[in-house]
């Protein structure tokens, strides 16, 4: 834990399937580069979503749960506590800039009332001592709302990620049911 050593990784994927996280299951391309030292680690990169099913109804639940501390039973040792802290350090001191992209195809927001295909381009990013946050837009390609068992056609749809941690972004929808000749908005 003396001297500082550097961080070079570079990683490119091609068509890889990620593990399914919160309700998301995606199949990507990236250019991924961690370098830094472990002080001032970056991370950066490039995300293209080849694939993705976002499950709205699983990515609404409250997760956190999902996360556990294991511990077998043994005393925490000093060499474990230096591991944990060192591990805390390299993420608290983390910065990120990853920008991924989502072409028209490529993605589908499903859910018990929705079904909508989004497109457009994020950015997730971190400064050291921070949190992680996400700034960017995705819109609505076409879809589907069932309002009260009629079925709606999506208009117009955005999701505007605007840098809040945690993510909490704007909705913008504008859907459409015609009755004979007449159109409801």
């Amino acid at each position: 834990f003396g001297e500082s050593k550097s961080l070079i990784l570079v990683a490119k994927l091609d068509n890889v399937t990620l593990p399914n996280i919160y309700g998301i299951h995606s199949r990507v391309d990236a250019d991924l580069h961690l370098d830094g030292d472990r002080f001032h680690p970056e991370f950066t990169g490039k995300v293209k979503i080849e694939k993705a099913i976002i499950m709205l109804d699983e990515l609404m639940t409250d997760n956190e749960s999902d996360i556990e501390f294991i511990d077998n039973g043994e005393k925490e040792t000093e060499k474990s506590k230096k591991s944990i802290g060192f591990e805390h350090a390299f993420l608290d001191n983390l910065t990120m800039d990853l920008n991924i992209l989502v072409e028209p195809g490529h993605a589908l927001l499903n859910g018990k009332r929705i079904n909508a295909e989004l497109a457009g381009d994020l950015v997730v990013s971190k400064k050291p001592k921070q949190s992680v946050v996400v700034q960017g837009k995705l819109n609505t390609v076409r879809g589907a709302y069932n309002l009260q068992g009629k079925i709606f056609r999506i208009v117009e749809g955005t999701i505007l990620f605007n840098g809040l941690s945690p993510p909490d972004p704007n909705l913008h929808v504008v859907c459409e049911y015609k009755v004979k000749d007449v159109h409801i908005y």
